[in-house]
């Protein structure tokens, strides 16, 4: 992981996901200088203390993990209810081949249960394989016949597959059974505009948008509608779009036309401004565009589903549109609120790409989130620490210290900061409490080692 200091002096690496200074300074001088700066240098890359490899529902090539709707995890006892978490923990990080495993298991126990028919067909659509998927979902209908999920999801492989009558019949179904489902209402308007009824449609939309509000991807579907059936109000809902989700490039672009159409040309001026902007991901690189469009059809596919916010968040930071990243990473958090995790590991992406002050607020939400919860504290205060805001950072560390009193890495953190807010006498305090705790011949007790040293030099 790259260090986010450009000192030539100090190499970093991380230490069992905490990072640590490794290069030992050549003078009394030159040490006291890098102990000084590695409470900065370290806080940038605290990101190790999560870890930031693979994100929920990433692949390797950036399309979305899934195209149909996961029931959410229900709480289960059993062996079978530790398999159906296993093939939803697959089918978030995308292991799509785990995911059919996983799920066939549990459907050698209950070859009935619907979860699990809809988590194997929806493993299966993810490859492509629309055949068995469809079967898996038919079979758990068979047993569950208001099984509404399986309607959807039916009706869903059904449009993708251009089957449109086959797939208006399971829609229809889905919303008899579940009409307040925003999802349902999306699906039955994307239908409604693919067969050439936007008016029918532009009623469904409405409604999905009164079930799940100031959504980007379904005002998107409001304004063709609207334009579709030749209805006002088209501009405004592309413009409530793009405001939502200042990324979206489709929106972007109609929205310029239909305000040019209407003589708006200042709005459409700044709209094909930011449309412009969008298209030089990349750098020229005839790829990168063609990632962008997976991702965002994960997101317009289902747009409830965070992890296709996040994976184009991280695809925009990625790629140093970070705006564009801040703004999905945002949206991420309105629909998986109070996820501590995510929240860190959202910070520790952001940490990584030098957003100081951003990875500070999403490292803050996490603790709000869960106030003893140790990486977000520490990664917190060692952000603040960074921005040389120490009476902010100080307390976290504390408070890091009274959950976990033992452990040498959070003690350690503390006394760096203690030693740049003035302070190398509690500092020294601190080091000695963490250095009983560190096991002998470690790189960890050697930093100790290390910054004991320079401190007794300085008393």
């Amino acid at each position: 992981m790259a260090s986010m200091s450009t000192e030539a002096d100090l190499d970093t690496q991380a230490l069992d996901d905490w990072p640590h200074p490794r290069k030992r300074a050549t003078s009394s001088s030159e040490t006291n200088a890098v102990w000084r700066r590695s409470a900065f240098i370290l806080a940038g890359i605290m990101t190790a203390f999560l870890g930031c490899g693979e994100g929920p529902g990433e692949q390797s090539d950036g399309t979305p993990a899934a195209q149909v709707e996961i029931p959410a995890t229900r709480i289960q006892t059993g062996s079978l209810g530790a398999i159906i978490a296993e093939a939803n923990g697959n089918l978030q990080a995308a292991r799509f081949s785990a995911a059919v495993n996983s799920a066939q298991r549990g459907l050698a126990v209950d070859s009935a249960h619907a979860d699990l028919n809809n988590l194997l067909a929806t493993a299966e659509a993810a490859q492509g394989r629309y055949a068995p998927a469809i079967a898996a979902i038919e079979r758990a209908l068979r047993h569950h016949p208001e099984y509404a999920l399986g309607y959807l999801n039916l009706g869903g492989m059904h449009f993708r597959l251009g089957n449109f009558a086959e797939s208006e019949v399971n829609l229809r179904r889905a919303a008899e059974l579940s009409p307040r489902q925003s999802s349902v209402r999306r699906r039955l308007g994307e239908l409604y505009l693919a067969t050439g009824r936007p008016a029918e449609a532009v009623t469904e939309i409405r409604q999905a948008i009164a079930l799940f509000p100031d959504d980007a991807t379904l005002n998107f579907f409001l304004g063709r509608s609207l334009e579709e059936s030749e209805q006002s109000g088209a501009t405004e809902a592309y413009a409530h779009a793009a405001a939502l989700d200042i990324g979206f490039s489709e929106a972007l672009y109609r929205l310029s036309v239909m305000a040019r159409r209407e003589g708006k040309y200042e709005l459409a001026d700044s709209a094909l401004t930011r449309f412009t902007h969008l298209q030089a991901i990349g750098d020229g690189d005839a790829d990168v565009p063609k990632q962008l469009k997976k991702l965002r059809m994960g997101v317009l596919n289902a747009p409830e589903d965070p992890s296709h916010h996040f994976n184009l968040g991280e695809f925009f930071l990625r790629h140093g549109f970070v705006e564009e990243a801040l703004n999905k990473f945002g949206r991420t958090d309105a629909l998986q609120k109070g996820d501590a995790h995510l929240l860190n590991y959202i910070g520790g992406l952001l940490a990584q790409a030098d957003q100081v002050e951003p990875a500070f607020d999403f490292y803050h939400r996490a603790v709000e989130a869960d106030s003893g919860y140790v990486p977000a504290l520490v990664n917190a205060a060692s952000m603040l620490a960074m921005l040389k805001r120490y009476p902010e950072a100080l307390p976290l560390y504390q408070k890091a210290t009274r959950v976990s009193p033992q452990d040498p890495r959070v003690l350690y953190f503390y006394s760096l900061a203690l030693v740049n807010a003035g302070d190398p006498t509690q500092a020294l305090t601190v080091l000695e409490k963490g250095f009983a705790y560190t096991e002998a011949e470690t790189q960890l007790r050697g930093q100790y080692e290390k910054a004991l040293a320079t401190l007794y030099r300085k008393e």
